[in-house]
């Protein structure tokens, strides 16, 4: 909402108080003057009255000022409280006699307030200015926030690397850092947050956080229109909602911000740099201050951030060395092509695919719990399996398997606020981070030219997410940088580059549109002062450039930054403003003008082929589409045509640790829920046991009615050459059998031959897999609703998490989903038979389990509303309604409306649940 919005509801807002508590009174003094009599009537008169047909008019008129006195009266006693309680920041009390009134005085006053802190100077953002003319040079940006996510698909954390603004360098300045332009000071205090609790007050948490209460004020100032869990705002002062999660200043109040320039301004020039052969010398990082360490802005508990040591400023090139990521996580990754992407980059893509996997999980339909398992494997993209295994070789420890993640793979503001932001190459072994908007008109030339420039899209989809940023190309430019894919929302085709100018031409003044209706100069003060209207960044990627075209696009660049539309030149172009040469290796050889581009000459820019990057654009589209876990699974039942759930799985035996009812032990225990585990005769197989025994092992597990070894190499290792299959296979298999016969001390067949089939050998294995399917047969096959209950129980005892928890493997991840939704069945079914047994308490329980076991899946949240609201637990509902939106906003989603709907119905005072039919008609 803008300034001007806000200060015209408060004037209308105080004019209506204005009118309220003088004009009444004026209207009522000058039209009807004194109500009552003005002495105290005799019996007669009484008498008189009462005998007299009918009451006069003067009589009635008295009798109707009367009451709008007593109801300007009551007006007024309203605004005595509100205004101290809105100046104050706290909730004002209740009046028992003012009814409707004080809810409707505390919102005209609230409006008036809002005004009020309209016109008041906001806080200055760290690092964020008015316009182009706030940028410190080229590279100097805003500071990127560092986040780990973890979930059961990934074996390491995806860490964006802290990157911090750096200072132009003087060729006379012989090292020293001087900065030309002012920039945001590194020593600057971040903000803080803080999560809401019941009770609070922007007044009391003003108090006890900042130590003034009277800075309530800049706490408003700075969350106001912030999202909040449930897709809510804060607009008005006096409403907070326990769970929102709001920014504090800083310890100190801050200086008002520097008045932005009306329109941009060209950016600051740059020196050339010092000549290859004497190369200034870098300042020592002990000599450099290091900045302060940036604080969250979300209270995920797995997003954590690290903070900056010394930044050694060269070229004006922005490099980081963020305290606690090693200089191998900061390495590039190479692919085996050739081609080298950011750690960044490969962060991002992997964290974008396993929340691509949560927020599908978040569309859950229960179904009757049943035993099965699905054998569809995930498309095998080399790339994608390359980045993912770069990313966990580089990490020194394993993360753990569960917990929340963010939205998207950097913090959700910083996204929206600066989505072009971006490591573009390196030099001399740090990452080089460059603002998109700031290339714009750049053309790339050499035989390199089109890697680069995928690889910049690339990273610009990945960093932005979906409705943050869009590539535009006509068709012949996309065929060749990105062959076979197909359009998309992120991805915008044209026939031609005539249709590319006027898409163009088209956006710009939609934009120009935009940024007038609020009064925003660019692109960023709109992202700014507007979050919640999305302005993505545009891409625009040409090739040549027609004669006749380009007075057109010499026209679309001279404002194409300001409005967040980049132009990349594949050729040699008139109207380009600036060149990058590159040589085969990617490397910047010139770069013109210098003042502009000099800091990057020297850099080695990233680069991705067409089949790589069609991969990974690829498998990042399908994750950012929300899609149906139940069609996922409909669609993969064809790879099992003869039934899973029909087939003889092997007797699970025992509980484990196995205990066999004749005293024998079956020697090995394996499971393979949650990380797996294989025992041999009570001992834990810790070392000696290579990953493709382990890999083998696990996938037997799965498949115990025996398979191959040419179908097992096949999934396991599809890379592995024809002539090199079997002995991959012997490989494997004798790793396993000869360290499990090491810890056995005997003969030990794991895997038992049939032919040409390999299975489990049942009598020597007891594993968790078995148990859990021979519990849900048994309880899919009874119509005892007690032997249900106790099959149930041992299934849900034995699911300890997600199938091979840190395991990332395509052959996986269809299992673990299947088996994660059959597992979720289990648990929902077993609420349902506890509850009708009368055991409210060990339903609770079981409903809380799945929750915790799928904490974005809906279906479980609404059991336990319903079961809550059934029980006149109208408290604990609440509580559990605000656990699902503030869990949904990890992911930035919705609440379903079935879900809302439900919540609404139960919580209204009209329709109190009865008993079981309340229960019955949520499902």
């Amino acid at each position: 909402m803008s300034r001007l919005v806000r200060l015209g509801k408060g004037l209308a807002a105080l004019g209506v108080l204005v009118g309220l508590v003088v004009g009444i009174p004026w209207a009522l003094w000058h039209f009807v003057g004194w109500p009552l009599p003005h002495h105290v009537p005799s019996a007669a008169q009484v008498g008189r009255a009462l005998d007299r047909q009918g009451i006069p008019a003067q009589t009635l008129v008295d009798a109707l000022a009367v009451v709008v006195w007593l109801t300007w009266a009551t007006l007024v006693a309203s605004l005595s409280v509100e205004i101290p309680a809105a100046l104050s920041g706290r909730h004002a009390r209740r009046l028992p006699v003012a009814g409707a009134f004080q809810p409707l005085t505390g919102r005209l006053v609230a409006t008036v307030v809002v005004a009020c802190l309209a016109l008041a100077p906001r806080p200055a953002h760290s690092g964020a200015s008015s316009g182009s003319a706030g940028r410190a040079g080229l590279l100097a940006r805003r500071p990127v926030a560092a986040l780990v996510v973890h979930d059961a698909t990934l074996t390491a954390s995806a860490t964006r690397n802290l990157v911090t603004p750096a200072f132009p360098l003087s060729p006379a300045s012989n090292g020293s850092a001087v900065p030309t332009t002012a920039a945001p000071s590194a020593a600057a205090s971040t903000p803080v947050t803080y999560t809401v609790q019941r009770g609070d007050t922007l007044w009391g948490i003003a108090q006890r956080e900042l130590g003034d209460p009277l800075r309530w004020s800049e706490v408003y100032q700075l969350n106001e229109g912030r999202p909040q869990p449930g897709g809510v705002t804060l607009t008005d002062p006096h409403w907070i909602d326990p769970g929102w999660t709001l920014v504090l200043p800083t310890s100190t109040p801050p200086a008002p911000a520097a008045p932005a320039p009306a329109g941009p301004t060209a950016p600051a020039p740059v020196p050339p740099p010092a000549p290859r052969s004497a190369p200034a010398p870098s300042p020592s990082p002990t000599t450099t201050p290091s900045a302060p360490p940036p604080t969250p802005t979300t209270t995920a508990p797995a997003a954590t951030t690290h903070p900056p040591t010394a930044t050694v400023p060269a070229r004006s090139h922005e490099v980081s060395s963020p305290d606690g990521v090693s200089h191998e996580q900061r390495e590039p990754v190479r692919l085996p092509s050739g081609s080298v992407v950011a750690a960044s980059f490969a962060a991002g893509v992997a964290a974008t695919l396993a929340i691509g996997r949560l927020r599908r999980r978040h569309a859950y339909r229960y179904r009757p719990p049943a035993p099965g398992r699905t054998r569809a494997t995930e498309p095998w993209r080399p790339t994608v399996a390359h980045l993912r295994r770069a990313l966990a070789e580089r990490e020194a420890a394993p993360e753990p398997t569960s917990g929340p993640v963010p939205a998207m793979p950097v913090d959700d503001d910083e996204r929206r606020q600066d989505p072009g932001r971006i490591d573009i190459g390196t030099l001399r072994g740090e990452p080089v981070t460059a603002e998109l908007v700031d290339l714009c008109g750049v053309a790339l030339e050499g035989i390199t030219a089109d890697d680069v420039a995928r690889a910049m899209l690339a990273a610009l989809v990945v960093r932005a997410g979906p409705g943050a940023a869009e590539v535009l190309c006509d068709d012949t430019v996309a065929e060749r940088l990105f062959p076979g894919l197909p359009a998309h929302r992120t991805l915008r085709r044209a026939a031609s580059a005539d249709q590319v100018a006027r898409a163009v031409e088209s956006e710009r003044v939609a934009r120009i549109r935009r940024f007038d209706a609020v009064g925003a100069a660019d692109a960023e003060q709109f992202r700014r002062e507007n979050p919640e209207n999305p302005l993505p960044l545009l891409f625009v990627v040409l090739d040549e450039v027609p004669a006749e075209s380009l007075g057109r696009w010499a026209a679309l660049l001279a404002d194409a930054a300001r409005l967040a539309i980049t132009v990349c030149f594949l050729a040699p172009t008139p109207i380009a403003t600036g060149t990058l040469r590159l040589d085969a290796t990617r490397m910047v050889t010139d770069a013109e003008p210098a003042g502009r581009l000099g800091a990057l000459a020297g850099v080695g820019l990233f680069g991705l082929r067409a089949e790589e990057v069609v991969e990974v654009l690829a498998a990042v589209m399908e994750a950012t589409d929300e899609g149906d876990l139940d069609e996922e699974d409909e669609a993969a039942s064809p790879a099992a045509p003869d039934g899973a759930a029909d087939e003889p799985w092997p007797e699970p035996g025992p509980p484990l640790p196995a205990v066999a009812d004749g005293g024998e032990e079956r020697p090995v225990v394996v499971r393979v829920f949650g990380h797996l585990e294989v025992a041999v005769s009570g001992q834990p197989v810790v070392t000696g046991l290579r990953s493709r025994g382990r890999d083998l092992f696990a996938w037997f597990m799965l498949r115990p009615e025996g398979a191959t070894s040419d179908e097992a190499v096949d999934v396991l290792w599809p890379d592995t050459a024809p002539g090199r299959v079997h002995g991959q296979f012997w490989r494997s298999f004798s790793d396993l059998r000869g360290r499990l016969r090491e810890l056995a001390g005997r003969e030990l067949e794991v895997l038992t031959k049939a032919g040409e089939h390999y299975r489990p050998a049942a009598s020597e294995i007891a594993c968790d897999l078995w148990g859990f399917q021979a519990a849900l047969r048994e309880a899919s096959a009874t119509d005892d609703p007690e032997q249900a209950r106790a099959a149930l129980r041992r299934a849900v005892g034995l699911y300890r998490g997600d199938l091979l928890a840190g395991a990332d493997r395509p052959w996986i991840e269809p299992a673990r989903q299947d088996l994660h939704r059959r597992a979720l069945d289990a648990h929902l079914r077993l609420a349902e038979l506890e509850e009708r047994a009368g055991h409210t308490e060990s339903a609770v329980e079981f409903l809380e389990r799945a929750i915790d076991a799928d904490r974005y899946a809906e279906e479980p949240y609404r059991r336990l509303m319903t079961l809550h609201a059934a029980h006149d637990r109208t408290g604990a509902l609440r509580d559990v309604w605000r656990l699902l939106q503030g869990r949904l906003a990890e992911l930035d989603l919705d609440v379903e409306p079935a879900t809302a709907d439900l919540y609404r119905q139960l919580t209204a005072p009209d329709t109190r649940p009865v008993g079981h039919d309340r229960v019955r008609s949520a499902r």
